[in-house]
């Protein structure tokens, strides 16, 4: 491409400055551009986390199954569709509810239109501390969510039980707390369309000294029983109005258990004990009067004298009921058909398959469209954490094959952000319940991925391998991680292109909580480790030669004493600096941070660190250096809504000249686990806030920044927002690249197409540097226009960069005193432009290398005259066949707006 108009030198490029308004666009304070997201594999699979108590409900096509799921951090609800055959309609699962605190216990019921979801619910009822709410939501045959809060039913400070159930119309929910007052067993209706119609409750059981278990609803022939377990089964009818038919509470003539409907009768299942003593499950029904149909009860178990067989479960799946129980004889679960008329079709059971041979938790069973059900259990087959498993058993008592239920993409977490020479390179765990695996990112300045796909350093098929940091020495990267499982920290050597050098991680040192920082070629890895008792745990560090990688300490350097929960390191005076972090002993908070200095041939020296705190978080130490100085930052507090961010200065003699200081006591709530980093100019302290929760109980974060000075005074008396919203967003990592520049890792819940936590970037730009604008994608990804410092007068190296551009292209760089923030395509060809071609100053070649990064060198003199200016930049670039952006082959850069102070 031929530029349509040149300048003869920078110095005239920026005396245009001058001549435009001075408009800020975006906030000058903070620089951050928005977030850009990685991903690590798309493929759908046993979702990381825990997921347990699975509940299905039938619909009229599908059934919706509803779970507990700890993905997000705390316990929210999760639900997929399932078809006749009890295979997934919904290829990852849809969230129900995020909402704060823990939503636990679901039960479902399906009132011919639609689900309704009832639920347990953290939240505050004002004393601080949190009570149990019920509460439920409608969820359409489609999977969505049709109540944009939730419907309250009542609340208990001491928890509370509850049950659904529908005439096909509407629906019922019934409560009974713990608290005096509250443990009578309460009634409400909900409409179709989600209102309360009782709100103040009817009455179905007065509070009084019993506690109601096993609460059911059921529904036959225009009649509700309200039936609970009290050793014997009690219970009492209402019609659809909530009007009681039944004077007074009645004693069925069955025992606990379990009971069900199929609108014309009912079905109760308890377990009874043998002459043997052990215990058998049978079974008897009722009619809607309450008529036992039964004269002595169906043994549906038969009698094993070797084993108990136990909590019964029961569904009617259109045309006949289906039990569920558990065998204790082989730690496994059974089922059988009963006909309408009670006669057992599968006498003993039919055996399901399990197969692993661990304890089963949670069991439950649904019906599934056109008849059969699905036994529906959580167990920890991976070994870290519980997960849903189900099994089709058909109307014809067929047992299909066992399915993970609680599904995901990987999920990435605890980002660690490293920098390059031009370049960031983020690693992070990548999680499933299947294996984790250790990725890498490559990405520009700007945040912009540099490769298509992540980087894999290692994989495992356990949940044990954890992402460590990452240095570069001036020739490549050193890529960290520790594996849980054998108890060592690797490393791997990576190019500045992305290739291994190493064919495969080798050993450093044993330990965990790997970091690593480079001074001159070589490099330091720190971790902590137990050596010999469990409980004593001490930091270590081990240099490897960055030439060839060789491990050059065979035994690890002794560092700071026991009780360490973390070691991070930094260069700071021509030595390497490590922080550790230290505890009083094995389980107080109460603890500091000791420094020590490590020289380039492995001696060592103590520096001073942080006094005293209470740390909760443990392992919650972050280190930054900018070259004359360094900063420690940690938390401290009682509990977790007055924990604060201290910091403290170190020079390289090892004194601190301010001691510690807490920054974030302007903010409300609690703060924790701080990141830093220098960005060439500040030090940039990242940290968790509650600040925005409206309770004390409710541990999903926000995260925020503050900046300070290299001498270590406060720049911002208030944090400022990297992400505020409702979703997760946690552990938080940042590093600079120079010039003001850095960028912020954090791991952020996507629940479109993932339903997995994925690493969300920002980046911070130069002073006086704003992006906006998307433009037109080449065709190796976004082309993100950037600069490599502050926009100041004197400013002899400032220059403008441009990755995924063509390789050895010759682009143009459009200067204007006019912004178009939305963009257009003025010459009609899909080429979006965010410069005004009125206000076009110049247009200036822009000339790529070799890796598609383009460059242009724009010193900046020392002109006071200057001051104010504002100036307008995109970058163009055409393209070779095939690859064809738009009809002419053009590509076109994001904006980035240039303002001088």
């Amino acid at each position: 491409m031929s530029p349509s108009l040149s300048v003869r030198s920078s110095s005239s490029v920026l005396l245009a400055l001058a001549l435009s308004p001075c408009a800020v666009l975006h906030a000058q304070s903070t620089r951050y551009d928005a977030p850009i997201h990685l991903s690590g594999s798309t493929a759908i699979g046993p979702a990381a986390g825990t997921q347990r108590n699975a509940v299905l409900a039938q619909g009229s096509t599908s059934s919706l199954l509803v779970y507990e799921d700890s993905r997000a951090g705390d316990r929210d609800l999760y639900g997929a569709r399932l078809d006749a055959s009890g295979a997934l309609i919904d290829a990852a699962p849809f969230p129900i509810t995020h909402a704060p605190g823990d939503q636990t216990a679901p039960r479902v019921a399906w009132n011919g239109t639609s689900w309704l979801v009832v639920y347990a619910n953290q939240v505050d009822p004002g004393s601080g501390y949190f009570a149990t709410e019920v509460a439920c939501l409608r969820v359409s045959p489609a999977g969505a969510v049709l109540d944009s809060d939730r419907i309250r039913i009542g609340e208990d400070s001491s928890g509370a039980t509850y049950s659904v159930g529908s005439d096909g119309v509407s629906w019922v929910v019934s409560m009974a707390g713990y608290s005096a007052g509250t443990a009578g067993l309460v009634a409400k209706r909900v409409s179709g369309s989600g209102t309360v119609l009782d709100p103040a409750g009817v009455s179905v059981l007065p509070s009084g000294s019993s506690i109601i278990f096993g609460a059911e609803i059921t529904y036959a022939q225009g009649t509700y029983l309200f039936s609970w377990n009290e050793g014997v089964r009690r219970g009492r009818r209402f019609d659809t109005a909530l009007r009681p038919l039944d004077a007074g509470v009645r004693t069925l003539p069955v025992e606990g258990g379990v009971i069900a409907s199929n609108g014309l009768q009912h079905f109760a299942l308890w377990m009874r004990q043998t002459p043997a003593f052990t215990s058998e499950i049978v079974g008897a029904r009722l009619d809607a009067q309450l008529n036992l149909l039964d004269a002595q009860p169906i043994a549906i178990s038969g009698a094993n004298p070797s084993a108990n067989q136990t909590e019964p479960r029961l569904v009617w799946d259109g045309a006949q009921w289906i039990a569920l129980w558990l065998s204790y004889a082989s730690l496994d679960m059974r089922c059988a058909r009963v006909s309408a008329t009670g006669s057992v079709l599968d006498p003993g059971g039919v055996l399901v398959p399990d197969q692993a041979p661990s304890y089963l938790y949670g069991h439950s069973l649904g019906a599934l469209p056109g008849g059969g059900a699905l036994a529906t259990w959580h167990e920890s087959r991976f070994g870290t954490a519980d997960d849903v498993f189900g099994v089709r058993f058909s109307a014809a008592a067929a047992m299909g094959t066992e399915s993970i239920y609680s599904l995901g993409a990987e999920a990435l977490q605890a980002p660690r952000v490293g920098a390059g020479p031009d370049h960031y390179l983020v690693t992070a765990r990548g999680e499933r319940a299947d294996g984790t695996r250790v990725l890498s990112w490559r990405v520009d300045a700007s945040g912009e991925p540099l490769d298509a796909q992540p980087i894999v350093v290692a994989s495992a098929s356990h949940a044990l391998l954890h992402a460590g940091g990452s240095a570069w020495n001036g020739a490549l990267h050193l890529v960290t991680y520790a594996n849980a499982s054998d108890g060592w920290i690797y490393a791997r050597r990576l190019d500045r292109d992305g290739a291994w050098i190493d064919p495969a991680p080798f050993r450093v040192l044993r330990g965990a909580g790997a970091d690593v920082a480079a001074l001159q070629s070589d490099f330091l890895v720190v971790g902590v480790h137990a050596p010999g008792y469990p409980q004593y745990v001490s930091s270590f560090g081990a240099r490897v030669r960055g030439s060839d990688g060789a491990v050059l300490d065979a035994t690890p350097l002794a560092l700071a004493g026991s009780y360490a929960t973390r070691a991070r390191v930094a260069t700071l005076g021509g030595q390497w600096l490590v922080a550790t972090e230290q505890h009083w002993s094995h389980n107080q908070t109460q603890g500091g941070i000791s420094t020590h200095f490590v020289t380039s041939s492995g001696a060592i020296t103590a520096g001073s660190g942080m006094a005293v705190l209470s740390i909760q978080n443990w392992g919650s130490v972050d280190l930054a250096s900018s070259g004359t100085s360094a900063l420690l930052v940690s938390q401290s507090g009682s509990n977790g809504t007055n924990t604060e961010i201290y910091v403290q200065r170190l020079l390289p003699n090892g004194t601190s000249p301010q001691g510690m200081r807490a920054i974030t006591t302007g903010a409300p709530a609690g703060q924790h686990r701080a990141s830093v980093a220098w960005n060439g100019e500040d030090y940039v302290v990242a940290f968790e806030s509650y600040q925005n929760n409206v309770w004390g109980y409710d541990f999903e974060p926000d995260l925020y920044a503050q900046r300070l000075r290299e001498d270590g005074s406060s720049i911002d008396t208030q944090g400022f927002s990297l992400w505020s919203s409702e979703d997760y967003e946690t552990h938080v990592d940042q590093e600079g690249l120079g010039g003001g520049r850095s960028l912020v890792a954090a791991a952020v819940l996507v629940d479109t197409g993932y339903a997995a936590t994925q690493i969300a970037l920002r980046a911070q730009r130069p002073r006086g540097v704003t992006s906006y604008g998307t433009g037109t994608a080449g065709c190796t990804g976004p082309e993100r226009l950037d600069a490599n410092g502050p926009i100041v007068p004197g400013n002899a190296a400032f220059a403008l960069r441009c990755a995924h551009a063509p390789q050895n292209a010759l682009g143009a760089l459009l200067l204007s005193r006019d912004a178009d923030l939305a963009g257009s395509d003025p010459l009609g060809i899909g080429l979006w432009l965010h410069v005004g071609l009125p206000g076009l100053v110049a247009t200036v070649s822009f000339p790529s290398d070799a890796r598609g990064l383009a460059s242009l060198a724009l010193p900046i003199p020392p002109d006071p005259t200057l001051s104010g200016g504002v100036l307008h930049a995109q970058a163009l670039f055409s393209w070779s066949a095939p690859c064809a952006p738009t009809s002419l082959r053009l590509s076109s850069s994001s904006g980035l707006t240039l303002r001088l102070p």
